[in-house]
């Protein structure tokens, strides 16, 4: 049997190991976290080796008798971005590279040419710190032609909502009111730009 001082000292000594085990608990939850926001870094980045190696501009040509390419940043449904350098301004950009469907009928073509040089017109002519920069377009080939815009460092935000899960208020405020500092912007000029494909990717 135990006495009461016994007592209070077994139960002190079972609430520090219920404390340590919470906090060893604690710690393995924060280690899984980076193991897997790495694990994210790390299929990202092999998923972006793939594209590259599967890209035939995985050759660090020169485009437009001026711009490096450096490394695929990124692939999307018609299109791939590269990180390049500007060998005239003398500065990174990225060559965002259209290709269009080879069994597209000519007008077809036609159509998305025009409206992507509509988009170019409206965006080359943008000026504001939080809409990404348009410096250049030019055609590679019937198939195919790139639009040059402001090289920006990091991550995009989807990748960084998905690696911390979720963000204070005071995060996700200043990032919304980024975003909505340009829609403003967009929608005071003359004539105001509807932004139709907003995402955080």
């Amino acid at each position: 049997t135990f006495t009461l001082q016994e007592y209070y000292e077994a139960d002190e000594i079972l609430k520090l190991r219920q404390n340590a085990l919470k906090k060893e608990d604690a710690d393995l939850q924060l280690e899984m976290e980076k193991l897997e926001r790495e694990r994210n870094l790390h299929i990202r980045e092999l998923k972006r080796i793939l594209n590259e190696d599967q890209s035939r501009f995985n050759n660090h040509q020169v485009l437009n008798d001026r711009y490096l390419l450096l490394m695929l940043l990124g692939k999307g449904g018609f299109s791939e971005v590269h990180k390049a350098f500007d060998l005239k301004e003398q500065r990174y950009v990225a060559c965002k590279v259209h290709q269009l469907n080879k069994d597209w009928k000519e007008d077809k073509k036609a159509n998305y040419i025009k409206h992507a040089l509509r988009e170019y017109n409206i965006h080359k002519a943008l000026d504001h710190p939080r809409v990404v920069k348009l410096y250049d377009v030019f055609e590679i080939d019937a198939n195919s032609f790139c639009t040059v815009l402001e090289y920006c460092d990091g991550h995009d935000l989807d990748f960084y909502l998905k690696q911390h899960k979720t963000i204070a208020e005071r995060e996700a405020r200043s990032i919304v009111m980024q975003v909505v500092s340009a829609l403003k912007y967009l929608n005071e000029i003359k004539p105001p730009v509807i932004h139709y494909d907003l995402k955080p990717g």
